[in-house]
């Protein structure tokens, strides 16, 4: 049962494509993973484009549940034209559309983001009894090089090291639960990891390095999502070379500075990366990066809204970021939304303030958007809200 926490609240061939794309949906769903890879590679060999080596993404930040909240719907008219015109069979599968199933019983929330968590008062215990599917984590070294949680570059006042705080509390929840984080769960349980420090490249390997041996041990339910920046996608640069298969790569969205760049041609503040849209010319250096990079995350007021209202415009314009970030076979996380009251980044206490982000109108406008466009989390410091919001559709208050 859910919880209250202290926080307590994506021409030429384009009509063939669209069949194949549909054919390849059907054979993933019907005949299974392997096969439906093949023939898309076939396809993909036909037409030319990007064929690199298919990788399966799941389409929703916790995986199905046995009434799932995000699930496949139909279509909008439209939606495949506006979201990449013409554009060829990828590595990556397509997230397909979802749309928001009530179900208030939920054991689990899709989509529920731990924004901060180790700043509740019970970190991570606080988001799992509220159903929160993934979680989001600083990191930095203490003076003794251990990893400690905490948005401050250096240490943790608090004392909490990584591997305590979450890795073996994760351990040991899935051994009671069949390997699963969630009973009946199919999808992953995700670790959002950030390493908060203002060194070079090789300090953030070392780091990044320690997080991978911190993590060896994860049940396959959990999947850790590292930050990558592009510049270390450069060959012998990549923050974790080869890195196995529960750690996977979030990646920023970039600025649009015309209406002449490819996805800004309405005006859009944000674009999928050019070396992670399908239709793009790729980097040969990047492929290997570009595998492994899952998730889309930005900022509210650098992709949205800069005031947090939000217009009709500002809708439309997101919808298509949204629907062009699927397309590609990418999640989107946008973080720093209308939350309500804010959290002190010392104190952990939330308090009100009379910025127009705190504004809970804003809040209920950009949730309810998120909702609607199929974005795959919903990043809030007020996870018991948040529960509530996702499991009815919208408020069960207000709609």
């Amino acid at each position: 049962m859910i919880s209250r926490d202290s926080g307590a609240s994506a021409i030429e061939y384009g009509a063939l494509l669209l069949v194949v794309a549909v054919a390849v949906t059907g054979l993933v769903e019907t005949v299974g993973e392997r096969p439906a890879r093949a023939c898309q590679a076939a396809l993909c060999r036909m037409f030319g484009g990007d064929c690199g080596r298919p990788r399966t993404v799941s389409g929703s930040a916790g995986g199905a549940s046995p009434r799932p909240l995000m699930a496949p719907r139909a279509p909008r008219a439209g939606a495949a034209r506006d979201a990449v015109p013409g554009v060829p069979l990828t590595a990556k599968a397509p997230i397909p559309p979802r749309v928001c199933a009530p179900n208030p019983g939920a054991k689990w929330v899709d989509g529920l983001n731990a924004h901060n968590d180790y700043q509740n008062r019970r970190p991570l215990k606080s988001a799992l009894s509220n159903g929160a599917t993934s979680v989001e984590v600083d990191l930095a070294f203490d003076p003794s090089g251990r990893l400690m949680v905490t948005h401050e570059a250096i240490g943790d006042p608090e004392g909490r090291e990584f591997r305590a705080t979450y890795v073996k509390p994760l351990i040991d929840r899935a051994k009671k639960n069949g390997g699963q984080i969630y009973p009946g769960q199919n999808g992953k349980f995700q670790l959002f990891v950030e390493v908060k420090s203002k060194n070079g490249v090789k300090q953030r390997k070392e780091a990044y390095e320690k997080i991978v041996k911190a993590v060896k041990d994860l049940p396959d339910s959990v999947e850790v999502v590292l930050p990558v920046s592009l510049i270390v996608g450069l060959p012998g640069q990549n923050p974790v070379e080869n890195p196995p298969p529960h750690i996977t790569f979030s990646q920023g969205f970039t600025a649009c500075t015309s209406t002449a760049e490819r996805g800004c041609e309405n005006g859009e503040r944000c674009k999928v990366p050019d070396h992670l849209d399908p239709v793009t010319p790729k980097d040969p250096h990047l492929t290997a990066y570009a595998e492994h990079v899952t998730v889309l995350n930005g900022s509210f007021s650098d992709c949205v809204s800069s005031n947090g209202s939000l217009t009709e415009d500002e809708k439309r314009k997101y919808q298509k970021l949204v629907d062009r970030a699927h397309a590609a076979g990418l999640k989107v996380r946008l973080y720093e939304g209308p939350d309500g009251s804010k959290r002190g980044l010392s104190s952990g206490k939330f308090f009100q303030c009379a910025i127009v982000a705190c504004n809970n109108d804003q809040r209920h406008d950009w949730w309810n958007l998120q909702i609607a466009a199929g974005a795959d989390y919903l990043v809030t410091n007020h996870l018991g809200t948040g529960a509530d919001w996702l499991t009815h559709c919208g408020s069960p208050k207000k709609k």
